[in-house]
Formats: C-alpha cells, structure tokens, sequence
C-alpha cells in the first residue's frame, strides 16, 4: 500500500501519465530511500543542507526510474548499497513550494519514497558536510522534515 501526501491517487497518476520531465521548470521527481534496521527501531537520516533531518535521496536522473534513484541516493549519501523489497513506492509525497538550491525559486516536488532495510552496525561513507546518522524511532532529531512524523504513523499502524 502507498501512502500519498499532499496529493490523492488520481493527482498522482495525472502526474505520471502526464509525459513531462522529471525535472521541468515548476515540477519534479525526487527519489528517497527510508532506510530501517533490522528490528524497524531506528531509522537513517542524514542531515541535508536545506531540509534538516532527513532521508537520503534526491533527483532522478533522465531515464532514471524512481526506486533505481532512491537505491542511487542512498549509496551515494551514505555509502550503503542496497535494493527495496519492492518496487511500489511507501509513499508519494506532493511537496509545493519546496526550492531546488537555496537561490532557487520554489516548485513542486513529486516525493517517491522506498523502503529498504540495513544493518545500523555497517559504518556510514557520507558525502562531505552532510553526515548520516541512525536514530532511535522515538527519539528523532527536532529539525526534520514533518512528513516523517506521517509516515511513520502509517508505516506503525
């Protein structure tokens, strides 16, 4: 089951079908990977420069299909390799008014989150300036992006 926020189901596959590039001048494609251990307690976050606290991930590249993205995000941020269980998306987020760089002007991001699982015990290769860390579900950093909070209600329940 996938967990859309911001957007219903019908909104989303206008999206898809749609045609458009992942990557226009007022919407995009993001790719995120929601990382867990193998007992679902802790959860990966890395602290991006803009976002805070949050799931390793970004654009997808042309011809880049959403989970090949998020698996590539994650290797990148955090120097682990691995691939989701599925290729159907926990959640679609519809992020409006999100800027691309700092001195950018905000557009919509279509969010495709996947869930992948590893071992908290496998040291973290991350990118300069952007540390990864695990963190206890119910100890969270504060500066993190909201949603987070909503899916992990649903991902719980």
């Amino acid at each position: 089951m996938t967990i859309f926020i911001g957007a219903t189901s019908k909104e989303f596959d206008r999206f898809v079908r749609s045609g458009r590039s992942v990557d226009d001048a007022n919407e995009h494609a993001v790719a995120i990977a929601w990382v867990f251990d193998g007992d679902r307690e802790q959860l990966l976050l890395v602290n991006h420069r803009t976002h805070g606290w949050s799931c390793p991930g970004g654009h997808l590249e042309p011809g880049e299909a959403p989970h090949e993205a998020a698996a590539r995000e994650l290797t990148e941020e955090t120097g682990i390799t691995a691939a989701p269980p599925s290729l159907d998306p926990v959640v679609v987020v519809r992020e409006a008014g999100c800027p691309r760089r700092p001195d950018d002007p905000n557009i919509v991001h279509w969010v495709f989150g996947y869930r992948f699982d590893a071992s908290s015990e496998v040291p973290l290769a991350t990118e300069p300036g952007q540390p990864g860390q695990w963190f206890p579900i119910d100890a969270l950093p504060h500066h993190r992006p909201t949603d987070i909070d909503e899916v992990l209600r649903h991902l719980k329940g």
